[in-house]
This record gives C-alpha cells, structure tokens and sequence, in this order.
C-alpha cells in the first residue's frame, strides 16, 4: 500500500512542474479529436476533503506572442458555468447508474476520511493513505468516476491551432491551484510497452515488460492470439499495474494461464494513459507452451557385475515420463567431481539401465540427467559403486617439520600416488606415550599442514603423524612421530600445595608438580621468623621429582613457617607456586586420648546412652554426632567431670555415629575417641 501513495506521489509531481509549490492539486490535459480533455488530481486526502463540497472553477487562456515574440496570455474565459463538483446526494436518483456509483463511492470515502474529525493529520495514518491511494487510482483510470467527483471536464470548443493555457480554481477560498499549458498541434504520444519477456513454468506463462518511468502510463491491456495475425483477445478484466508490485517498480508482471501444451501462443500490451487511451500494441511476443520437468530422476540400482563392467539403473516420476526427451549419464572418480558425459548420445527416454565397462576404477560415482522437452535438464543425486579394494594407500613420507617462535607449526609430506587416493588425516599429541589426537575432522588433499601451539603450554616438543587413506577409505600405517621443537619462551608451570599437616613432631607438606615435560629440578623453601630471607631445605631433580612430599621436623612450637616452592626447567627458566604457605607449629605436647566409648540404644526409654574413659583433667566434652553415615557434626558439651551422655533427640529406624573429644583448661584438645555406630 505504501508503494501505492509513493507511486501516486511521484505521478502527481511529475505532471504538475507548471504549479506553485503549495499547490495540492494537479492539472493535467490531453488532446483527444479536436476536444481537450482536462483532468485534475488531488495530491493529499486533505485537498480532497476541503474541496469535495465546495468544487472547482475551470478557466481557459490563448496562448499567443505578443510583438517582440514573447508568449503571451490572453483574455481567461470561465468554461463552467456552476461549480464542478460532485451530485449532491438528493440529485443521485436522476444519475445513470455509473454516475450514481461512482459518487456514492465518492461520499464514502468522504465519510471514511472524515471519521475522527477535521483537524486528522493524515499523512500518519496508513488506513487513510490507503483509502485515498484508491481514490486517485479510480480517477486516473477511469473518466466516468473523475467526471462522477468533479474532477474531469471535456473542453469542446477548443481550436486545435492554437495553444492554451488551463488554470484551475478551488471554490472554497478562490486561489487558483492548477495550472497547465497545451499545444493542440503536437500530438501527444503515450507510452508503448517494449522489452517483452517471459518465464514459465508448467502451464503459467509470466510476461513481463518495462513500465513507463516517466510515468504516462497509469496502467496496461495485454491480448493473446492463437496466430501471428489471429483474433487478439483482451486477457485483463482489471487494470495491469505494477503500484502493488514489489519485485521491481521499473518492470510489470502478468501471469496467464495457457490452456495446452506445445503450441505457440502470441502476446500483445498496450499501455492507457489517465485518460484512457490506449498505445499502439508493443511488438507481437510469440511463447512455446512448453511442459518442464519437476521431478529428479532417481538412481535406484548401482552395483558391479564384475570388475570391469558396473549396471545403473534408475526410474523417473510418471507424471514427467512423456515430457523426456532424453538421458545422459555423468561420472566421476570423486562424489565432489568434476562429472564428465559418458554417453556421446542422449539415450533414448524408455532406457532405464545402463551398462558402463569403460574405464572401471575402484571408486565410481554416477549421476543421471533427464533432458526435458524443452531443453531443460535436471541431475539426480549421486551414486557411487565401489568395487571390492582392502589393500590400503602407502603410508606418509615426512619431510620436514618446523615451528616458529609464534608457535605456528608448519609439517610437509610427500604426494601418495595411489589411482584411488583420497587424501589424509593428521594426528597430533604432546607426549609419545599418549594416544595421539586427530586434528582434521575429515580428510585434506594437500601435504601442507599448518597448525597453531598455545603460547601458554608449557611443553618443549610436539609430535605429529598422519595417515593416507583411499576412497575405500582404507587407512594406512602410521609413520614414525614427526617431532618438532617448540621455541622455548614460557617458564615452567609452577609446583603447587595441595595440603599440609601439623602434628608433634613438625610439619607436614603436600604438593604437585605442574605438568611440564622439561621440569628439571624443584626447590623447597622455608622461612621462619628468625630467616632474614627463604633458606632451601630441599633439592629434588632427576628420578627424586616424582617425591611429592615432604616432612619438616626442624620446627619449633608456636613458630610460623613459610614455604614455597621453585620449579626450574632445562633452559634455567624459573618459576615460584603462586602461593606461599603459612603454617604455624602447634605445641609438641602429647594430649591423652578418649578411650573405651561404648554404647547402649534403648527404644523403650526413648534414648542413647554413651560412656567413655579419660585419664587427664579435662574441662569439657564435645560430643560429635551424624546420621545415616553423614559427616560428623559437633552435636553437645558435658563437663569435664562427666563420662557419660544421654541422647534423647532421635529419630527411629536411623543409623548413628558418636565420637568423643576432651577440651583441656588451656583450650588444647585431646585426640578423638574411636567412631562408634549404633542403630536406634
């Protein structure tokens, strides 16, 4: 609908160059048998409101020179004598019935405009735009409804000599809108359509010719005959237009429907100007029904007699069958192709089956083209027939290997020479003991292959090997690893703590080594609060780097210690663990353990009771509890003179674990009694 009112828009800019720019509305004429014929459009819904009721006065000058051969106007003359403007609705009666249906579609759409009152903005509202686009439609490509709304006046007492000038006045608030000027002498020309073409498909014939892009021609008649020199009949019962058209606004589409097959059918178009007269027909445009193929004809049997003649056999869909013209078989080494002819001739379209015993490989693919009638051609999908091949392709031969302080790895090969080579996959891995990964999803053709190393990994070497296979997809044996040294810019991954513990007799640590396979040696550290800086308490290299662990018995109690750890590889590179760990010495006295716990569950009394044995001076208890094998828990606090608890919060058909601990009056804290369990 927009491209409608843009369309209308440019039409009405256009044949009103001789009009002040406040104008809203265009005068246009047009000579027609010694009349003028005169139309004027209105280029906004607004213009068409105000003026509707109120109407127009048409006047008329000669055009002549005046001494010095200047154009000049002569006297205005008023041609109508009352207002032009619509039938009010009381003289619709006395109307013939299409000056009676074209003014009531003119108050309609009066009505419809006016709905939501005088002061609308309409060039915001697309339902008005919409009603207006139609409007100006009607009253280009139909002289009836223009004269029915007032906006058309046939100028009969025009000398065709002479020159006029036309200018248009609105009633309601006298200013003269419209102007234009015309020279009776010249006969206007209207737009003749040319450029004709077509598309087809089944028994749809789309035509399709340039529009007129100065925009004379508001719309098109096309004919059809069934001879060069036939009787041409109209084919549009409405106007062809391309205002609705989004393919293209400079071409114009028109689908007919053609009744038979394999016969020659002619076209002719006309354009029609907004007053409807018609241009001489365009060149006769002759187009061949023809039926085209729908359907891919299917390979349904591909298989190798012996090994040296293969049988292909395929089928075609029914309802194209007699449209056939013909069949040619394509083949190649490869499903991607290239797919070479291999019948010189078309066979014939009742052969289904085809015999190759020409060049046999160990792979074959095939695709059949049907040839339809009218020179069309489809392809069906392929199909490949192997013959039976288990012996694989020679195994890669290595050439080189390098990678550059970027970490861009570039590997070469030689060229497998097979017949049915296909192509290779490449394996890489870090670690020769490890099962190497496969770094091309498919398979490459080339034997170049480029590959990218992370700047942060730490190994020093990477090892490459590929493997060729045939389109059998037979592989062959791997080649030795290619190795190739990674330009060493990285220091080694740091050691880190994984844990540490602190007991009587000093502290202990826990850690691991980053995975780094040039690790040559790692340092243990230790600071102390007496150190100025880290002293080294031990050395691992060589077969010792797989001790992990490490047990301080230097310290002393309440003392804090730091430690940390230093990796270094082969090229000297350093590397401290990220973390320093502090751990603290606790006091090297040995507490007394919680001993003899034992149990007793009783339902009736709705309780478990817990006894247990401890020889120092303790200054409470803590009594640890966990359900159903859970995570002990500290549950409750007796004092420390007690050896006994009653547990009475339970829970039926429930598994419980107890463990005790004394708390000594310096807060230390004995070692836990042994876990017990009991059922409830």
């Amino acid at each position: 609908m927009k491209y409608w009112v843009a369309f209308l828009t440019c039409f009405l800019f256009f044949n009103a160059f001789a009009q002040k720019a406040k104008d809203s509305t265009a005068l246009v004429v047009f000579p027609n048998n010694g009349k003028v014929m005169v139309k004027w459009l209105p280029t906004t819904a607004k213009s068409f409101l105000v003026n509707f009721t109120a109407g127009f006065n048409l006047y008329r000058s000669e055009v002549g020179v005046d001494a010095s051969g200047k154009a000049l106007l002569k006297e205005k003359i008023k041609l109508n004598q009352l207002p032009i403007k619509p039938r009010s609705k009381g003289e619709l009666a006395a109307l013939d019935s299409t000056f009676r249906n074209a003014t009531l579609f003119g108050y309609a759409t009066k009505e419809q405009l006016e709905k939501k009152g005088k002061e609308r903005n309409y060039n915001k509202s697309d339902n008005d735009d919409y009603i207006f686009a139609i409007t100006v439609f009607g009253l280009l490509t139909n002289n009836k409804l223009a004269e029915a709304l007032g906006y058309y006046w046939e100028d009969k007492s025009a000398d065709i000599t002479k020159t006029y000038y036309y200018s248009l006045q609105q009633i309601s608030n006298m200013e003269e809108i419209g102007v234009n000027a015309i020279n009776l002498k010249k006969k206007p020309a209207i737009f003749k359509p040319y450029n004709l073409d077509h598309t087809q498909k089944q028994k749809a014939v789309t035509l399709r010719w340039f529009s007129d892009t100065h925009v004379g021609s508001i719309y098109y008649n096309i004919y059809r005959a069934n001879a060069q020199n036939g009787n041409y009949q109209k084919l549009n019962q409405k106007p062809i237009s391309n205002f609705t058209s989004s393919k293209d606004k400079n071409t114009v589409f028109y689908q007919d429907s053609v009744p038979e097959y394999n016969k020659i059918y002619y076209y002719k178009v006309t354009s029609v100007n907004m007053f409807e007269k018609e241009s001489e027909p365009s060149k006769i445009y002759p187009v061949k029904s023809t039926r085209y193929l729908e359907s891919l004809p299917k390979i349904v049997q591909g298989m190798a007699i012996n090994k040296t003649e293969i049988e292909i056999k395929w089928e075609m869909d029914f309802r194209d069958q007699p449209y056939v013209q013909g069949y040619a078989i394509y083949k190649s080494r490869t499903a991607e192709g290239e797919y070479r002819n291999i019948t010189p001739t078309l066979l014939s379209k009742n052969t289904f089956i085809y015999k190759d015993k020409k060049n046999i490989g160990t792979s074959n693919y095939y695709r059949i083209c049907a040839i339809g009638q009218g020179g069309d051609s489809l392809f069906s999908i392929m199909k490949g027939v192997y013959l039976i091949d288990s012996v694989p392709p020679a195994m890669p031969v290595f050439i080189s290997g390098v990678c550059d302080t970027n970490g861009i790895v570039k590997i070469k090969w030689k060229l497998n020479k097979e017949d049915d080579f296909l192509g290779y996959r490449v394996f890489k891995t870090y670690n020769v003991r490890h099962e190497p990964v496969r770094m091309t999803p498919g398979h490459i053709q080339d034997t170049i292959f480029i590959d990218t190393i992370p700047k942060n990994l730490s190994d020093k070497k990477v090892y490459y090997t590929a493997s060729s296979i045939d389109m059998h997809f037979n592989p062959s044996q791997f080649p030795p690893y290619l190795c190739v040294k990674i330009p060493d810019k990285l220091a080694p991954i740091a050691p880190y703590f994984t844990d540490y513990t602190v007991d009587k007799k000093g502290i202990n640590l826990e850690w691991k080594h980053g995975k780094d396979q040039d690790l040559y040696q790692v340092q243990l550290q230790r600071k102390s609060p007496l150190d100025f800086d880290f002293q080294l308490i031990a050395n691992y290299s060589g077969d010792s780097l797989k001790i992990e662990t490490y047990r301080d018995t230097l310290t002393k109690t309440g003392l804090n210690y730091q430690y940390r750890l230093l990796a270094i590889d082969s090229t000297g590179l350093r590397k401290y663990s990220d973390k320093v760990l502090a751990v603290q010495q606790m006091d090297k006295f040995v507490p007394e353990a919680v001993k003899n716990l034992q149990v007793i569950s009783s339902r009736p009394n709705q309780m478990i009771k817990l006894t247990w044995e401890f020889n120092g001076r303790a200054k409470s208890f803590r009594i640890m509890r966990s359900k159903n094998n859970a995570v002990l828990e500290s549950y409750d606090f007796v004092g420390g003179e007690m050896r006994e608890f009653y547990d009475k919060t339970l829970t039926p058909k429930t598994e419980y674990t107890y463990q005790v601990q004394a708390t000594y009056f310096d807060d230390r804290r004995s070692y836990l009694s042994e876990k017990i369990n009991v059922k409830y």
